[in-house]
Formats: structure tokens, sequence, C-alpha cells
């Protein structure tokens, strides 16, 4: 019910898979939300788009999220810590959902589209102290995939180290 008062353009919701090269995103305001294969509860919109108007340094958001099971009944929420640099080059643990602010979403995607979710998050937060990323501790989405998602290469891009320096750990499937 919330998403019928939101102004024109305050919150696009875009799946990850469509994203795509430069745009025209920096000449708009509001927040993109980036969706990973994940389902978006009612008021998702509203609370990142009131996050934004609340936060005007921010330009990154990520929330809570929760596991379905195959009949899709919730059987865990996945809380989170605030942003934490050391965490995301392991994996995407912000979750399934960023919502980033246009003109930042356009910069980020001058380079070309994302090789994964976890170069997204990699390259969104690059560089930023960490009052620029809000976690908003609400859950907002449902996924039934495991989480976290690591991308080794999106790692050495981020690092600068040589990819043998980057393992997948086997059991948890983070970097190390």
């Amino acid at each position: 019910a919330w998403n019928h008062h939101l102004p024109e353009g305050a919150c696009t919701v875009v799946p990850f898979h469509e994203l795509s090269g430069p745009t025209d995103l920096g000449s708009t305001v509001g927040v993109t939300l980036v969706v990973d294969e994940a389902v978006l509860h009612d008021g998702a919109r509203m609370a990142f788009t009131l996050a934004d108007e609340q936060n005007p340094q921010a330009l990154v958001f990520s929330a809570d999220h929760e596991i379905l099971d195959s009949d899709g009944r919730p059987v865990a929420a996945h809380l989170k810590p605030g942003w934490n640099r050391d965490l995301a080059l392991g994996s995407a643990y912000p979750g399934p959902v960023l919502a980033i602010r246009n003109r930042h979403l356009a910069g980020v995607l001058e380079d070309g589209p994302p090789s994964s979710f976890h170069d997204l998050l990699l390259r969104a937060t690059a560089g930023l102290e960490a009052d620029r990323i809000v976690h908003l501790p609400t859950v907002l989405s449902s996924t039934a995939l495991p989480r976290p998602v690591s991308d080794p290469m999106a790692v050495v891009r981020a690092t600068g180290l040589a990819r043998e320096a980057v393992a997948v750990d086997e059991r948890s499937g983070a970097c190390r």
C-alpha cells in the first residue's frame, strides 16, 4: 500500500541481470533498487525511498532479508551488521537487494555492466566511507538462494591482488 504514494522516479526496481552499461541515470533523482533473484516485500520501495531522503550523504543502501524453503515459507531471517568492507570482500553479504543513488549508479555503470552481484557491491562501494553506505535493519526481501554469493574476480579487481591470492572457501562459498 505504501508504494502508491511514491513520487515519480523516486525508486525504480531493476533486476540485476537487466543492468547494462552507461545510462542517463546521473541526471535523475532517487534510487534504483537492484534485485538479485529476490522478492521485495510490500513497503520495501517506500523504506528505501525514505532512507534515501533521510540520509542525503549516503550513496548505497542495503537491508536484511529472509530465506524461503522450497514451498516458499520463511525459514530464517538473515540479519546483517552495518557496513564492513572486509565482509564485503568475502561475499555479497548485504543480501540480494541494493539501493543505489541514481547518479552514483550511473558512474558505476560507466565501466560496463557488473559481472556479478558481488562485483556490483564492490564497485558501488569502492572508496566510500562507511557513512555513505546505510544498512536498514529491516527484512525487506525474500530469497530461496543461499547467501552469501562471492565472485573471486570481482575481489581481484577491487583489491588489485593476484588471482592466485584469492581463494573460495568450499564450506561457506566466501572469498578469502
